[in-house]
This record gives structure tokens, C-alpha cells and sequence, in this order.
């Protein structure tokens, strides 16, 4: 449905605004729901972001590496005093979404490389289509093990664990099938 929500950007902006406004009102439990009042917005904040690249960066030029430092950890402090006195995590959720565009620009505009970054890069794609089933099959084993709490979303080892697995196994499935395709269709632009 994505590219149909994004033919006309600024009525899909406002929509999506409502939306999520509308969200705190509503209980979302089911999943459908949930996308439309609150990770549609998600969505929504990347492609805006995308489209607005050059004035954010323009934006982000003018702070001092401090600030982007002393910012960063206020939101994150924000984040975890949001997460500690409600069960809604919208709000946190938000001011995450908002700081990774922050961090970006400022990334982007500052031309700062991570090398190790830059090659999981190679294989975002993949990593972005696979990490959600990564994670429910990890959580799925870690249940059945019995290993750690998986009703405990917040368990740092849970996360901890979680992100190297996701990145691995999505490294796995990039050799398998994203890396061929891809050569597959440069010998054909070649030819």
C-alpha cells in the first residue's frame, strides 16, 4: 500500500498526523490498527526526511558536534523517563524517530564514516526484510528455551542479544539470495 499512500505527499502528511493523534484515543491492540494509527507515522517521518534531506542537513551544519552529543543524550533520557511513568511508548517512540533523522542529517552533513556501518549498508535490504522475523523467531526460541523472559519486552539482554543475531542472519540471507540477484541483474545491464 506504501507507494499508493505516498501519490500525493502533503494530504498523506496530514492523514497521518491525524492519525496518530488520534492513536492516544484509541486502543490499538490490533495489529492493523496499530500500523495505521501508529507506525504509518513512522513511515511517514522517513519519507518526509528523505524528501527534505537538503534542508535538514542545512539545518544540521550549523550545530557544533556538543550540541548533537548533548542533545542526543537528553533524548534518550526523555526516552527512558517517558518509558518509566507510562505504558504508552508512542511518545518515546516519537522522540526516537525524530532523533534518528536528527542523527542522520548531522551524520550525512558532518561526512562522518563508520566503516563497519558502511558495509552492513551493503546489505540494508536485506536486513530491513528480515530483522522483523528475525526477532519473532529469536524471541520464539528464547521462549521455548526458557532461557530468558521473553514476556519482558525491556529486557536489555534480550536486545542486546537480539541486534548482532538480526544482523547476522540477514548477512546469511544476502549471501543467499540478495547478493546473486544483484549480480545476476549487472551481468544482464552489462550484456
Amino acid at each position: 500500500l506504501a507507494p499508493l499512500f505516498v501519490l500525493n505527499l502533503r494530504w498523506y502528511g496530514i492523514i497521518s498526523v491525524l492519525l496518530f493523534v488520534f492513536g492516544f484515543f484509541v486502543p490499538t491492540q490490533v495489529s492493523v490498527l496499530n500500523y495505521f494509527f501508529n507506525y504509518n507515522f513512522y513511515f511517514c517521518i522517513g519519507i518526509f526526511a528523505y524528501k527534505k534531506l537538503d534542508q535538514i542537513k542545512a539545518y544540521a551544519s550549523k550545530m557544533s558536534n556538543t550540541v548533537v552529543i548533548a542533545s542526543s543524550i537528553v533524548a534518550m533520557i526523555v526516552m527512558v523517563v517517558l518509558e518509566s511513568i507510562q505504558p504508552d511508548i508512542r511518545l518515546s517512540m516519537l522522540i526516537s524517530a525524530l532523533l534518528s533523522v536528527f542523527l542522520i542529517a548531522n551524520i550525512l552533513q558532518k561526512d562522518i564514516r563508520l566503516r563497519f556501518m558502511e558495509k552492513i549498508g551493503g546489505y540494508s535490504y536485506t536486513l530491513y526484510a528480515t530483522h522483523f522475523q528475525t526477532i519473532l523467531l529469536y524471541i520464539l526460541i528464547l521462549d521455548i528455551s526458557g532461557a530468558v523472559n521473553v514476556s519482558d519486552l525491556s529486557n536489555p539482554f534480550l536486545w542486546l542479544t537480539a541486534v548482532p543475531v538480526t544482523v547476522i542472519v540477514a548477512y546469511l540471507f544476502y549471501l543467499i539470495s540478495e547478493r546473486p540477484v544483484k549480480n545476476y541483474l549487472n551481468r544482464l545491464r552489462r550484456s
